[in-house]
């Protein structure tokens, strides 16, 4: 699975979905899309679902971050993956990451929000709730593991 990376970012706004054909996600990337909408469900002050349409060099591109919410400083973005990854560390600093700050005019800070964890998981940026994730943004990009069970650890 690949993202695009930003060359030269120019204008970003926010979109309507775009036409793109797509079947409904059976099989591993169901159950991953079933558990972005449990986090999303668990944590409604954050936005989810929104589309937004950006240029940079290469021409008009699309994305949708699974969610993200304002704080006074910093827009944070929460990137939702089934198993801990470096693609999701990827997303949030080359696409979501500066897509969000030309939006919103705030430096940008990301989390990644996993079921499992992976062997390479970096255990010294490893929370379990909300405010122990947004505090090791200052060292990097956390992984908040949360199994999708109870309540989103968001207090």
């Amino acid at each position: 699975m690949s993202y695009h990376k930003i060359r030269g970012l120019v204008e970003v706004k926010f979109s309507e979905p775009p036409n793109f054909s797509g079947r409904a996600k059976r099989g591993t990337k169901g159950q991953g899309v079933r558990y972005e909408a449990r986090v999303a469900e668990g944590f409604p002050e954050a936005t989810s679902g929104q589309w937004i349409k950006f240029l940079d060099a290469t021409g008009w591109h699309y994305c949708q971050p699974d969610l993200f919410f304002l704080t006074p400083r910093n827009v944070v973005i929460l990137e939702v993956k089934r198993t801990d990854c470096g693609l999701a560390r990827g997303q949030i600093l080359n696409l979501y990451g500066p897509v969000l700050e030309r939006l919103f005019q705030r430096s940008s800070r990301g989390i990644v929000v996993a079921k499992y964890l992976a062997r390479n998981t970096d255990t010294k940026l490893l929370a379990t709730s909300l405010p122990q994730a947004l505090a090791l943004t200052k060292l990097g990009i956390p992984t908040l593991h949360w199994l999708g069970r109870g309540e989103f650890p968001k207090d």
